[in-house]
């Protein structure tokens, strides 16, 4: 095999690769940012949902920064408290405070939570899906881009032996494609989400 064109074909694919990865990568970093955005703003509404209860106010820091923590402490206020006039009085002030706009009634206030805890449970579930959508990609086009580094490291060996080399080509090739492809699948469903 000739040299130039073995060297030319892994570097360029660790090239590609490796781009390829960075533009997946901007991708994931506006659509997790506008994800935190919304997950932030819903831990809020439920933080100010939760000082209903005092004991939740109370040296519990988790309230300020944990969204799971947040939507169970939500779901169980709500089942336990969600025919209490007094707490629908309190979700009425909440709502007052995160829209001036509306008129707050008992219904709008109800509705008022039950957005916060289905809109936070979302934005967490989709956060978490689309960082686990990468992992696999990710780990496949690094090998890839290590395997063609690696094997510019044994260049000596490779153009030695033709048939060593054309099968160890063909094969980080054909794992570069796939990683590729999987990046692309990827940030396909990560650019259609983005609203």
């Amino acid at each position: 095999m000739d040299p130039n064109t073995w060297y030319f074909a892994l570097s360029a694919l660790a090239q590609v690769i490796g781009g390829v990865l960075g533009l997946n990568a901007i991708f994931v970093a506006v659509r997790l940012e506008h994800i935190i955005k919304q997950v932030d703003y819903y831990k809020r509404r439920g933080a100010s949902t939760l000082k209903w209860e005092k004991k939740s106010e109370l040296g519990d820091d988790r309230i300020s920064f944990d969204g799971r923590y947040i939507l169970k402490k939500l779901k169980a206020l709500e089942k336990k408290h969600r025919d209490d006039p007094a707490f629908i009085v309190h979700l009425e002030h909440t709502l007052k405070r995160y829209d001036p706009t509306l008129r707050a009634t008992p219904e709008r206030a109800i509705r008022f939570m039950d957005d916060t805890i289905y809109s936070l449970e979302d934005n967490l579930e989709q956060k978490r899906n689309v960082i686990h959508s990468m992992i696999t990609p990710s780990v496949i086009s690094l090998f890839a881009i290590f395997g063609s580094m690696m094997m510019l490291g044994f260049s000596d060996y490779f153009i030695k032996s033709f048939s060593a080399s054309l099968d160890a080509l063909i094969g980080i090739i054909v794992i570069g494609i796939l990683g590729m492809y999987l990046i692309a699948v990827s940030s396909y469903r990560i650019l259609w989400s983005i609203e």
